[in-house]
């Protein structure tokens, strides 16, 4: 059962964008499936999530900021969403590394990820792209 179902609502009109962001759901729904079988799960399962994870991550994050560089977007507006890019990461990192000392790591990795994307692609990443679009129109990026 997927937790999140990809829709408009989650496109941000930036392709490559939304194609990675496509790939975090299928992540994230992977979590949840495992949730949803309720073992206790496999080491080698969640060592393949969180790696994946820092594929997504790794890759997406260098890809966005090149969006938004191409798109015109002022150094500010990058630098704040390059600091939640790397927040991200650091957060998923301590999570990989105390996972063993969590009770649920997978739980715990779900609800942060589902947060993500509410918070950020909804909010920050939809702001992104919607900044790109003003500056494409001429309006400057300040």
């Amino acid at each position: 059962m997927d937790a999140f179902v990809w829709s408009d609502q989650f496109a941000t009109g930036v392709d490559s964008v939304d194609t990675q962001h496509q790939h975090l759901i299928e992540l994230v729904n992977r979590v949840g499936d495992l949730l949803i079988a309720g073992d206790t799960i496999p080491e080698e399962k969640l060592t393949s999530i969180f790696k994946d994870l820092a594929d997504y991550a790794r890759f997406h994050f260098v890809d966005e900021e090149r969006v938004m560089r191409e798109g015109g977007l002022d150094a500010t507006n990058i630098g704040h969403h390059a600091a939640q890019h790397k927040n991200f990461t650091e957060q998923v990192v301590a999570m990989w590394q105390a996972r063993e000392s969590m009770s649920r790591p997978a739980e715990t990795l779900h609800g942060f990820l589902a947060a993500w994307l509410t918070y950020h692609i909804l909010g920050e990443d939809q702001a992104m792209a919607r900044a790109i679009g003003r500056v494409a129109t001429g309006i400057p990026a300040a």
